[in-house]
């Protein structure tokens, strides 16, 4: 998926794809955009999830988009998922 992206986005000098841990990214960086795809649903433990949404948080730049794309079973995922976004 990252191999495409480059492909598609090898023309443009102001995007850096970026592939690897979160916690390898310096805290103090402030980032553009972030994504976070099919992801959430490997992480059984809210705390865990929450964790996770608050570090990508801290390192976006003010007003930068974040765009999160996940799959869920049923309702209750759903609504978990949607008060940890609140949380943050």
């Amino acid at each position: 998926m990252i191999k495409q992206a480059r492909e598609k986005l090898r023309d443009y000098k102001n995007v850096t794809l970026i592939e690897g841990l979160l916690t390898d990214l310096d805290p103090a960086r402030k980032y553009g955009a972030a994504t976070l795809l099919l992801v959430l649903h490997f992480l059984d433990d809210q705390g865990a999830k929450l964790n996770l949404l608050k570090a990508i948080s801290q390192r976006l730049a003010p007003g930068a988009p974040f765009v999160m794309l996940d799959i869920t079973s049923d309702k209750v995922h759903i609504k978990q998922n949607l008060g940890i976004l609140i949380l943050i």
